[in-house]
């Protein structure tokens, strides 16, 4: 059997959790709502939230898309999303209650995908078990459903959307799978601009092989058609409002010019430390694609006088990434610090463990590594932060299952030889 293929008896199979796990479940949802309502209460943790609150109640009021006075700053699914909520319940208070109990439903659901994935990856239904737990109890997941963040509803569509490339091979090249495949991948790109182009490459992975290049060109050819289509009306309406295509975003350049700018000596990720102030205060008050342009051209010049400074910060980059333990120093004080890394870490070292176990299925887990390796090239050239590594937690989780089931499989065995 190739490493392909895929056992007769899992296709079209999903995975069901025991009545056990189910109840797991269900109290993992209201472990979910109490956190939201008496931790995090009715207020904002992060200014990114604050930014995701005006953009819905801006939208509620004029229904438009707005980011400050940018109109195309950041993708829009989420501020259309809480604007469409707003608009329903008339208040912040009611923003803050739909939006964190739909993110807590979305985080269930994400954990049932996990688990069905992890099944489906390494045809071990305690594996799926694990991974079902794992996510449920993960606790930056737990802490991101409670955000208004763009990470949850990202998170659950990038995992949403993994699986359904899963399900398209299982179901044998089934057209409808890759098109429902596109759909949440376009939902994702909505969401964070961060997967761009990927989407459309992914098919072509995950049926690589000697030969398919005839299906590789179907395959590729159809998901670049849904996912363009998908994504026109947001073209089209960039087009009509400045005159030129923006295909994703007006603020990718500023990220780049963060990460890749003299007065950024560590690597770092923040405005007040990281950049040239006066610089910054100039640029900031152009119109948002002169802005955008402005801080490309400084970026990739900057790269390009100092190269051995740009390879040294992408290393720095690189361990920020991956890093267990948060890389700012408040959040290092106390139990924060040890939760991310008693979760986080175990994670890893099991996935790294998973990717030499399973090293016989690498064809079947190419679209997974591809995405952990985008991701990680993605913001080893532009800014790092553990923030941007949380969708990638998933699939270390489930690969951290695929690992524990195995071995745990294999001591059952050397136990009865003894």
């Amino acid at each position: 059997m190739s490493d392909l293929a895929i056992p007769a008896a899992s296709i079209n199979r999903s995975w069901r959790p025991s009545r056990l796990l189910s109840a797991a479940a269900a109290l993992a949802l209201l472990a979910y709502l109490i956190v939201d309502v008496w931790v995090f209460r009715f207020q904002t943790r992060f200014p990114d939230e604050e930014r995701f609150i005006e953009e819905a109640v801006k939208f509620a009021a004029t229904g438009e898309f707005w980011v400050w006075n940018d109109r195309a700053f950041e993708m829009p699914l989420l501020g259309l999303v809480y604007g469409a909520i707003y608009s329903a319940v008339g208040s912040e208070a009611g923003l803050f209650i739909v939006a964190r109990s739909l993110q807590a439903v979305l985080l269930v659901v994400q954990a049932w995908l996990c688990a069905d994935l992890a099944r489906r990856l390494f045809d071990d239904d305690r594996a799926a078990s694990l991974a079902f737990v794992g996510v449920l109890a993960y606790p930056m997941f737990v802490v991101f459903q409670a955000l208004l963040l763009s990470e949850a509803v990202f998170i659950f569509l990038l995992v949403l959307s993994t699986w359904c490339l899963y399900r398209w091979v299982e179901a044998r090249h089934e057209r409808r799978w890759l098109i429902v495949y596109a759909i949440a991948a376009a939902a994702a790109t909505y969401t964070k601009a961060t997967l761009t182009w990927l989407p459309v490459l992914l098919p072509a992975l995950v049926i690589l092989r000697p030969g398919s290049w005839r299906e590789i060109v179907r395959a590729t050819t159809l998901a670049a058609l849904v996912y363009g289509l998908c994504l026109a009306p947001w073209w089209i309406r960039n087009a009509r409002l400045f005159d030129q295509p923006v295909w994703f975003t007006t603020s990718a350049s500023s990220n780049l010019y963060l990460g890749n700018n003299p007065a950024n000596v560590r690597a770092g990720n923040e405005w007040d430390r990281d950049a040239d102030e006066p610089f910054v205060a100039s640029t900031r008050a152009l119109p948002e694609l002169e802005r955008d342009r402005r801080y490309k051209a400084r970026a990739i010049e900057y790269m390009q006088a100092e190269p051995m400074q740009f390879v040294r910060n992408a290393g720095h980059k690189f361990v920020r990434f991956w890093n267990v333990v948060p890389n700012h120093e408040s959040f290092r004080q106390g139990a924060y610090g040890w939760v991310i890394a008693l979760s986080y870490g175990p994670a890893l070292v099991l996935a790294i463990a998973a990717a030499w176990l399973y090293r016989n299925r690498w064809r079947r887990l190419l679209p997974i590594y591809a995405l952990m390796a985008y991701f990680t090239f993605v913001h080893v050239v532009t800014i790092s932060s553990l923030r941007y590594r949380l969708p990638l937690e998933p699939f270390l989780v489930i690969f951290a299952a695929g690992a524990l089931a195995l071995l745990s499989r294999r001591l059952s065995s050397a136990e009865l030889r003894r």
